[in-house]
Protein backbone atom coordinates (compact mmCIF):
# COMPACT_ATOMS: atom_id res chain seq x y z
CA UNK A 1 0.00 0.00 0.00
CA UNK A 2 1.40 3.38 -0.94
CA UNK A 3 0.53 6.93 0.00
CA UNK A 4 -0.23 9.61 -2.59
CA UNK A 5 3.33 10.98 -2.48
CA UNK A 6 4.80 7.55 -3.21
CA UNK A 7 2.31 7.13 -6.04
CA UNK A 8 3.38 10.47 -7.54
CA UNK A 9 7.04 9.39 -7.28
CA UNK A 10 6.30 6.04 -8.88
CA UNK A 11 4.43 7.69 -11.77
CA UNK A 12 7.30 10.16 -12.30
CA UNK A 13 9.76 7.26 -12.35
CA UNK A 14 7.69 5.34 -14.90
CA UNK A 15 7.80 8.38 -17.21
CA UNK A 16 11.61 8.63 -17.03
CA UNK A 17 13.14 5.14 -16.86
CA UNK A 18 12.92 2.74 -19.80
CA UNK A 19 15.26 -0.14 -18.93
CA UNK A 20 18.57 -1.05 -17.37
CA UNK A 21 21.04 -3.43 -19.00
CA UNK A 22 23.70 -5.02 -16.82
CA UNK A 23 26.59 -7.20 -17.98
CA UNK A 24 29.66 -8.51 -16.29
CA UNK A 25 30.58 -9.95 -12.98
CA UNK A 26 34.05 -10.87 -14.25
CA UNK A 27 36.85 -10.78 -11.69
CA UNK A 28 39.73 -8.60 -12.93
CA UNK A 29 42.66 -7.76 -10.63
CA UNK A 30 40.73 -8.92 -7.53
CA UNK A 31 37.78 -6.67 -8.41
CA UNK A 32 34.47 -7.18 -10.13
CA UNK A 33 34.09 -5.69 -13.61
CA UNK A 34 30.56 -4.76 -14.71
CA UNK A 35 28.92 -2.65 -17.40
CA UNK A 36 25.60 -0.96 -16.62
CA UNK A 37 23.58 0.97 -19.18
CA UNK A 38 20.47 2.91 -18.21
CA UNK A 39 18.01 3.85 -20.95
CA UNK A 40 15.49 6.63 -20.53
CA UNK A 41 12.08 6.99 -22.13
CA UNK A 42 12.70 10.32 -23.91
CA UNK A 43 15.17 9.55 -26.68
CA UNK A 44 15.17 13.16 -27.96
CA UNK A 45 16.50 14.89 -24.82
CA UNK A 46 19.91 14.57 -23.23
CA UNK A 47 20.21 12.07 -20.41
CA UNK A 48 21.80 14.63 -18.12
CA UNK A 49 18.90 17.05 -18.60
CA UNK A 50 16.37 14.27 -17.95
CA UNK A 51 18.23 13.12 -14.85
CA UNK A 52 18.40 16.67 -13.51
CA UNK A 53 14.65 17.17 -14.06
CA UNK A 54 13.87 13.80 -12.48
CA UNK A 55 15.93 14.55 -9.37
CA UNK A 56 14.28 17.96 -9.08
CA UNK A 57 10.81 16.38 -9.24
CA UNK A 58 11.72 13.71 -6.70
CA UNK A 59 13.20 16.32 -4.36
CA UNK A 60 10.03 18.38 -4.65
CA UNK A 61 7.86 15.39 -3.76
CA UNK A 62 10.08 14.54 -0.79
CA UNK A 63 9.86 18.14 0.48
CA UNK A 64 6.07 18.09 0.13
CA UNK A 65 5.89 14.72 1.90
CA UNK A 66 8.05 16.00 4.76
CA UNK A 67 5.99 19.19 5.11
CA UNK A 68 2.77 17.17 5.18
CA UNK A 69 4.08 14.74 7.79
CA UNK A 70 5.44 17.60 9.90
CA UNK A 71 2.01 19.25 9.84
CA UNK A 72 0.22 16.02 10.75
CA UNK A 73 2.58 15.11 13.58
CA UNK A 74 3.16 18.65 14.86
CA UNK A 75 3.16 19.00 18.60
Amino acid sequence: QTDSFELMQMNASIKVWDKMIMNGGDIINKGTHQHIEVLMMDKNSSSLKQLNEYLSIMSSYENKKKAYRDSVYAE
